[in-house]
């Protein structure tokens, strides 16, 4: 029996986070020290420093923890390749929403935010690996906190529509249609 290779997903994850955030705050330091950001982007609010992204690696182990357990329980042979698919595809339009706002494009990024929250109606953003990529993907731009509490409303949103709006629409549309006449 061969050892399945999904252990090895939580550790590699939260390491590979760990780097990515250790190179981040690194490439800050040397070049003019690490960035705080203000509270809605106004300086008469507290400004937040990018260290508390030290806290990722711990984050990431915990959804690399609950991905692992869902991909041992999944039935789906591709549910890990299907994880990545989606994963790197919202990964990508973060990184392009912190992007667009680092080169002042605002119109650019005001579209791909709505985007975001538009998606997040029928995108389970409440699976790790999509969490997990919109907190990665804008975490170069905005620090760590602000795009944890973006992944976090956006998985809330995507919960509520996804367990409750959709079923209850389901359940008026079948109390709407017609009774079939039985004979």
């Amino acid at each position: 029996m061969t050892p399945s290779p999904q252990p090895k997903l939580r550790t590699v994850g939260s390491i590979f986070v760990l780097c990515f955030i250790l190179l981040l705050l690194t490439l800050e330091f040397f070049n003019g020290g690490i960035s705080s950001h203000h509270l809605l982007n106004q300086a008469d609010l507290p400004a937040i420093s990018n260290s508390w992204g030290l806290l990722l690696p711990l984050l990431a182990w915990w959804l690399l923890g609950s991905l692992q357990q869902r991909l041992a329980q999944s039935t789906n042979t591709h549910a890990g390749r299907n994880a990545i698919i989606a994963g790197s595809i919202i990964f990508c339009c973060s990184l392009a929403l912190a992007t667009s706002f680092q080169l002042q494009h605002m119109a650019i990024t005001e579209w791909i935010f709505q985007g975001l929250l538009l998606s997040a109606i029928v995108l389970p953003f409440y699976r790790a690996e999509l969490f997990l990529a919109v907190a990665l993907g804008m975490t170069f731009a905005f620090g760590a906190i602000l795009p944890t509490g973006v992944a976090t409303v956006l998985a809330v949103i995507s919960l509520l529509c996804q367990r409750v709006l959709w079923p209850l629409l389901q359940k008026i549309w079948l109390w709407l249609q017609p009774k079939s006449v039985s004979e």
